[in-house]
């Protein structure tokens, strides 16, 4: 027996019964609206409330004992349609450990966002050209300094003058004793 789907946005989907039947040895809607059917050979298209998304993310679900959401679809929403639908006890388990992970990840998003403010914002001293400046500010162009030394009325990197323009550009370079206090802090942030 094939049995055909039709879904609330107007798609279809089509399976082998037996398919659908072998997914979980429980059982659940779809496989007893087949058991419903057997020896009725009228009877092999199911009207389903639901979009296809939902109806592949419940069978992936099934088939590879694993949440499965297909294109956005809510858990809260799966949940609900999990109950619905007769899923096996172990599918709600797999939701509620999902909804877990998900909360510790947005927790752990939360904590890393404050250190990596606080790491943005912290003003240091750059040790060649002695300015501060905000470690989430410096680029390639923002130490403006002269390598060399000051001898003789000049710099003995490009011969200019006291006072004249910068002849190099790079990253501003940070006191490695300022870092490690500065790591200590951001990770009391955690």
């Amino acid at each position: 027996m094939i049995v055909k789907l039709k879904l609330i946005d107007s798609s279809e989907l089509i399976f082998p019964a037996q398919y659908i039947q072998n997914l979980i040895e429980e059982d659940w809607m779809l496989s007893n609206y087949i058991d419903d059917c057997k020896g009725n050979d009228n009877i092999d298209t199911f009207e389903i409330s639901e979009t296809k998304e939902v109806v592949l993310s419940i069978i992936q679900t099934l088939k590879i004992k694993k949440i499965c959401l297909n294109s956005g679809l809510d858990i809260n929403y799966f949940e609900y349609i999990a109950d619905a639908w007769c899923l096996p006890s172990w599918v709600h388990t797999l939701i509620k450990e999902y909804k877990l992970d998900v909360v510790k990840k947005e927790k752990n998003i939360l904590s890393l966002s404050k250190k990596d403010e606080f790491l943005n914002n912290v003003t240091v001293h750059c040790t060649k050209c002695r300015s501060g400046y905000k470690l989430g500010e410096n680029t390639s162009s923002s130490c403006k300094s002269h390598p060399g030394y000051f001898v003789n009325g000049s710099y003995n990197c490009c011969g200019q003058n006291a006072g004249s323009p910068s002849c190099t550009e790079s990253y501003h370079v940070p006191m490695i004793s300022h870092l490690s206090e500065i790591i200590k802090m951001a990770e009391k942030l955690d």
